[in-house]
C-alpha cells in the first residue's frame, strides 16, 4: 500500500499531553477532516449528531517527532483545542505494518 500523497496532507497542528508538559510536538503534513455521526429518527429523517474531527497521520509522509498520541491528549488546530478520544492504527494489508493513524478528536 502506498503512502498518502503529500499534496493531500495539507495541515499542521500541535500535539501536547496535559499531564506532562515536556511532551509537545508539531505535526506537519497531516490531514484533518470534519466527521459527523448520522442517525435516523422515527420518521426517517437524518439527524446530525455532534461533529467531530479526524486527524490522519501518514507513517511515511507526515512529519512528527514521535508517534505517541494517547487518549486525553490535546491537539491544537487553527486556534481550537481538541481532546483525543481514540487512536486507531490502520495497517497495510500484506505486510501488517502501520500505514497511517486515525485520531478521533472531540
Amino acid at each position: 500500500m502506498r503512502p498518502i500523497k503529500r499534496r493531500n496532507l495539507v495541515h499542521t497542528c500541535t500535539h501536547y499531553r496535559p499531564t506532562d508538559n515536556s511532551i509537545e510536538q508539531t505535526l506537519s503534513r497531516v490531514k484533518i477532516d470534519r466527521s459527523s455521526s448520522l442517525a435516523e429518527d422515527k420518521f426517517g429523517l437524518v439527524l446530525t449528531a455532534a461533529s467531530n474531527m479526524v486527524l490522519i497521520i501518514d507513517r511515511i509522509n507526515s512529519i512528527y517527532d514521535h508517534m505517541d498520541i494517547r487518549e486525553q491528549d490535546r491537539i491544537i488546530f487553527k486556534g481550537e483545542e481538541y481532546s483525543v478520544a481514540s487512536v486507531i492504527e490502520q495497517t497495510a494489508n500484506i505486510t501488517d505494518e502501520v500505514h497511517h493513524w486515525e485520531v478521533l478528536l472531540v
